[in-house]
Protein backbone atom coordinates (compact mmCIF):
# COMPACT_ATOMS: atom_id res chain seq x y z
CA UNK A 1 0.00 0.00 0.00
CA UNK A 2 2.88 2.35 0.74
CA UNK A 3 3.98 2.34 -2.87
CA UNK A 4 0.47 3.31 -4.00
CA UNK A 5 0.36 6.28 -1.66
CA UNK A 6 3.81 7.41 -2.80
CA UNK A 7 2.77 7.06 -6.44
CA UNK A 8 -0.44 9.04 -5.87
CA UNK A 9 1.37 11.83 -4.01
CA UNK A 10 4.06 11.99 -6.72
CA UNK A 11 1.49 12.77 -9.43
CA UNK A 12 1.12 16.32 -8.16
CA UNK A 13 -2.56 16.86 -8.92
CA UNK A 14 -5.48 17.43 -6.58
CA UNK A 15 -7.31 14.09 -6.96
CA UNK A 16 -4.09 12.07 -6.71
CA UNK A 17 -3.15 14.00 -3.56
CA UNK A 18 -6.46 13.08 -1.94
CA UNK A 19 -6.13 9.45 -3.06
CA UNK A 20 -2.60 9.37 -1.66
CA UNK A 21 -3.89 10.79 1.62
CA UNK A 22 -6.70 8.24 1.82
CA UNK A 23 -4.36 5.32 1.10
CA UNK A 24 -1.94 6.73 3.69
CA UNK A 25 -4.67 6.87 6.35
CA UNK A 26 -5.92 3.39 5.48
CA UNK A 27 -2.39 1.93 5.58
CA UNK A 28 -1.73 3.70 8.89
CA UNK A 29 -4.82 2.17 10.44
CA UNK A 30 -3.89 -1.23 9.01
CA UNK A 31 -0.35 -0.86 10.36
CA UNK A 32 -1.67 -0.34 13.88
CA UNK A 33 -3.79 -3.48 13.65
CA UNK A 34 -0.92 -5.93 13.18
CA UNK A 35 0.76 -4.79 16.39
CA UNK A 36 -2.53 -5.00 18.26
CA UNK A 37 -3.13 -8.54 16.99
CA UNK A 38 0.40 -9.55 18.04
CA UNK A 39 -0.19 -8.14 21.53
CA UNK A 40 -3.61 -9.82 21.86
CA UNK A 41 -2.13 -13.17 20.83
CA UNK A 42 0.89 -12.64 23.13
CA UNK A 43 3.19 -12.82 20.10
CA UNK A 44 4.82 -9.41 20.43
CA UNK A 45 8.60 -9.28 20.44
CA UNK A 46 11.41 -6.75 20.53
CA UNK A 47 12.38 -7.78 17.00
CA UNK A 48 8.80 -7.31 15.78
CA UNK A 49 8.70 -3.83 17.29
CA UNK A 50 12.09 -3.01 15.76
CA UNK A 51 11.02 -4.30 12.33
CA UNK A 52 7.74 -2.38 12.51
CA UNK A 53 9.56 0.84 13.48
CA UNK A 54 12.12 0.50 10.68
CA UNK A 55 9.41 -0.24 8.10
CA UNK A 56 7.37 2.74 9.35
CA UNK A 57 10.41 5.01 9.03
CA UNK A 58 11.11 3.80 5.48
CA UNK A 59 7.47 4.32 4.51
CA UNK A 60 7.51 7.81 6.06
CA UNK A 61 10.60 8.73 4.04
CA UNK A 62 9.04 7.39 0.84
CA UNK A 63 5.81 9.28 1.57
CA UNK A 64 7.68 12.56 2.01
CA UNK A 65 9.62 11.88 -1.20
CA UNK A 66 6.33 11.29 -3.01
CA UNK A 67 4.89 14.54 -1.64
CA UNK A 68 8.07 16.41 -2.63
CA UNK A 69 7.92 15.03 -6.18
CA UNK A 70 4.24 16.00 -6.41
CA UNK A 71 4.95 19.52 -5.16
CA UNK A 72 7.81 19.79 -7.67
CA UNK A 73 5.48 18.76 -10.49
CA UNK A 74 2.84 21.22 -9.35
CA UNK A 75 4.94 24.23 -8.29
CA UNK A 76 8.46 23.68 -9.61
CA UNK A 77 11.62 22.04 -8.35
CA UNK A 78 12.79 24.92 -6.13
CA UNK A 79 9.41 25.09 -4.36
CA UNK A 80 9.93 21.45 -3.41
CA UNK A 81 13.67 21.13 -3.00
CA UNK A 82 14.19 23.69 -0.23
CA UNK A 83 11.51 22.42 2.18
CA UNK A 84 12.43 18.80 1.41
CA UNK A 85 16.11 19.51 2.18
CA UNK A 86 15.04 21.11 5.47
CA UNK A 87 12.85 18.10 6.23
CA UNK A 88 15.65 15.68 5.39
CA UNK A 89 18.14 17.49 7.63
CA UNK A 90 15.64 17.73 10.50
CA UNK A 91 14.60 14.11 10.07
CA UNK A 92 18.17 12.85 10.22
CA UNK A 93 18.86 14.88 13.36
CA UNK A 94 15.65 13.64 15.01
CA UNK A 95 16.51 10.04 14.16
CA UNK A 96 19.99 10.37 15.66
CA UNK A 97 18.78 12.15 18.79
CA UNK A 98 15.90 9.75 19.47
CA UNK A 99 17.43 6.39 18.57
CA UNK A 100 20.97 6.81 19.92
CA UNK A 101 22.40 5.55 22.17
CA UNK A 102 21.28 2.36 20.50
CA UNK A 103 19.74 -0.53 22.33
CA UNK A 104 17.37 1.21 24.71
CA UNK A 105 14.35 1.89 22.49
CA UNK A 106 12.70 4.95 21.06
CA UNK A 107 13.59 8.06 23.04
CA UNK A 108 14.91 6.08 26.01
CA UNK A 109 17.46 8.73 26.94
CA UNK A 110 14.56 11.20 27.38
CA UNK A 111 12.59 9.05 29.85
CA UNK A 112 11.54 11.00 32.90
CA UNK A 113 11.34 14.29 30.99
CA UNK A 114 8.40 16.11 29.42
CA UNK A 115 10.13 15.63 26.07
CA UNK A 116 9.58 11.87 26.28
CA UNK A 117 5.81 12.35 26.11
CA UNK A 118 6.24 14.74 23.19
CA UNK A 119 8.40 12.15 21.40
CA UNK A 120 5.77 9.46 21.86
CA UNK A 121 3.05 11.82 20.62
CA UNK A 122 4.96 13.03 17.57
CA UNK A 123 6.35 9.60 16.76
CA UNK A 124 2.84 8.25 16.43
CA UNK A 125 1.11 7.99 13.07
CA UNK A 126 -1.22 10.92 13.82
CA UNK A 127 0.50 13.08 11.20
CA UNK A 128 -1.23 11.04 8.49
CA UNK A 129 -4.49 12.85 9.22
CA UNK A 130 -2.72 16.19 8.91
CA UNK A 131 -1.38 15.15 5.50
CA UNK A 132 -4.88 14.13 4.40
CA UNK A 133 -6.25 17.49 5.56
CA UNK A 134 -3.58 19.41 3.60
CA UNK A 135 -4.33 17.21 0.56
CA UNK A 136 -8.06 17.98 0.80
CA UNK A 137 -7.26 21.71 0.76
CA UNK A 138 -4.75 21.13 -2.09
CA UNK A 139 -1.90 22.55 0.01
CA UNK A 140 0.63 19.73 0.25
CA UNK A 141 3.23 22.40 -0.54
CA UNK A 142 2.35 24.13 2.73
CA UNK A 143 2.60 20.80 4.54
CA UNK A 144 6.07 20.23 3.11
CA UNK A 145 7.24 23.65 4.36
CA UNK A 146 5.61 23.07 7.76
CA UNK A 147 7.28 19.66 8.05
CA UNK A 148 10.64 21.11 6.95
CA UNK A 149 10.65 23.86 9.56
CA UNK A 150 8.86 21.82 12.21
CA UNK A 151 11.32 18.94 12.04
CA UNK A 152 14.24 21.31 12.64
CA UNK A 153 12.49 23.04 15.55
CA UNK A 154 11.77 19.63 17.07
CA UNK A 155 15.38 18.52 16.49
CA UNK A 156 16.62 21.66 18.26
CA UNK A 157 14.27 21.01 21.20
CA UNK A 158 15.54 17.42 21.41
CA UNK A 159 19.15 18.59 21.29
CA UNK A 160 18.60 21.17 24.04
CA UNK A 161 16.79 18.63 26.22
CA UNK A 162 19.55 16.06 25.70
CA UNK A 163 22.18 18.70 26.51
CA UNK A 164 20.28 19.68 29.68
CA UNK A 165 20.05 16.01 30.73
CA UNK A 166 23.78 15.44 30.23
CA UNK A 167 24.67 18.76 31.91
CA UNK A 168 22.44 17.97 34.91
CA UNK A 169 23.93 14.47 35.19
CA UNK A 170 27.46 15.90 35.29
CA UNK A 171 26.78 18.32 38.15
CA UNK A 172 24.54 16.01 40.19
CA UNK A 173 26.18 15.24 43.56
CA UNK A 174 26.64 11.60 44.53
Amino acid sequence: MAFWQVWFFAQGDYISGILGGLVLVFSGIWDCCDGDVARLKFMESDYGEYLDTMCDNIINILTFIGIAIGVARQSGLIASLIPFALLLAGGILIFILIYFPKGYGKGYSFKGTRMYDVILLLASRNFIYVILLFAIFDRLDYFLWLAGFGSNVFAMALFLTKWKISFTAKIKPN
